[in-house]
């Protein structure tokens, strides 16, 4: 059975951890022979009930951490955002979503706040 892991590691006993934070650790999970049938089907769900886009991302298959990076691997982080094809629908889904330490969308989390700021303040003036 696969271990559900905060970030996405490889194990001492060579099974991939998941990591149910980052859109390419559950698609990579789905075709994984290490994970348990049960775990197989709800994560197939989950993809499926992600939107399309999300397939398409730049962070898919890059191997970087984007839900905890350090702040050396926030860098590659964000230039790879930079790259996205997808960037923009990323962008508008990270916020509406509270995370405090991923990078999403091309932003970090106090990017973020700022953006949530400037939205809520454009749209309360007439």
């Amino acid at each position: 059975m696969a271990q559900i892991r905060r970030p996405s590691t490889q194990t001492h006993s060579g099974r991939v951890g998941i990591d149910l934070y980052d859109p390419a650790s559950i698609a990579a999970a789905v075709g994984n022979h290490h994970a348990d049938h049960a775990l197989a089907r709800v994560l197939a769900m989950i993809r499926r009930a992600r939107p399309s886009w999300m397939e398409r991302g730049e962070c898919v298959g890059s191997g970087l951490d984007f839900t905890n990076p350090s702040t050396k691997a926030r860098a590659a982080c964000l230039q790879a955002c930079g790259r996205c094809p997808v960037l923009l629908d990323c962008r508008a889904w990270s916020l509406t979503i509270d995370d405090r330490d991923a990078v999403l969308g091309g932003l970090d989390p106090a990017a973020r706040k700022q953006a949530r700021k400037r939205l809520e303040t454009n749209s309360a003036t007439p």
